[in-house]
């Protein structure tokens, strides 16, 4: 016999290294449907760290580098609701590791298909920082920000993004470029992404409305490590 819902209120479950504190609200499938047909869940303060989290994910490769990062911090509160495929978070704040976080609100609809994705998410802050995923990035040669910083809006349907959004960004830095070390550049852009499903697809109708780079942000790119 299995139960078709578990309704727990002011759960306070430690773990290892995780707190859990909040209200849940558990609907589970029939047979042949997803194990997790719906939830509804308001998180207080709760923390812990990713690997025990990935202890209750199936064994799969491409799992494997989320394992170098076993040891790294992460903290959530607010409300979620909804299945695996569509989402609501209200005052949802996620942080994870020392500097990177989300503060949002919203929904997300179609999660697990790039072709139909879509919702209305308001980002009141998020922010980027680079040293929170160094195990993970060893090794990739990925020209990211050493931090990015972001507040704005996301909505659309059907695998088109509408983007509303602006921020700032810091050095950028990559395995074939010389570390680029000057101050802050910002940034305030509009516009459309759509053809999510592939790199093939994929389109961008952006609007720059500002980029700004305080220094010379882009004046130390100099090429390394490159043969011909």
């Amino acid at each position: 016999y299995s139960p078709a819902a578990l309704d727990v209120k002011k759960l306070d479950f430690q773990a290892n290294t995780t707190s859990l504190k909040g209200d849940f609200n558990l609907q589970f499938g029939r047979e042949g449907q997803p194990p997790l047909s719906n939830f509804t869940v308001k998180l207080g303060a709760s923390e812990g760290k990713l690997g025990d989290l990935l202890r209750f994910l199936p064994t799969d490769p491409s799992l494997a580098d989320l394992e170098k990062m076993k040891d790294t911090r992460w903290a959530i509160k607010g409300g979620l609701q909804g299945d695996m495929k569509n989402l609501k978070a209200t005052n949802l704040d996620f942080s994870f590791g020392k500097y990177t976080y989300l503060r949002c609100n919203g929904d997300l609809t179609q999660i697990a298909d790039l072709q139909r994705i879509g919702g209305n998410l308001q980002i009141t802050a998020l922010q980027f920082d680079k040293d929170d995923f160094t195990p993970f990035l060893k090794g990739k040669n990925w020209m990211l920000p050493a931090y990015a910083k972001l507040a704005g809006s996301v909505n659309g349907q059907s695998g088109t993004l509408n983007l509303d959004v602006k921020g700032s960004f810091g050095d950028l830095d990559s395995l074939a470029f010389a570390p680029v070390k000057s101050d802050t550049a910002y940034f305030d852009i509009g516009g459309k992404l759509s053809g999510l499903a592939s790199t093939k697809s994929m389109r961008f109708d952006l609007d720059l409305r500002r980029l700004e780079a305080r220094g010379e942000q882009f004046a130390d790119f100099v090429p390394k490590n490159i043969q011909l």
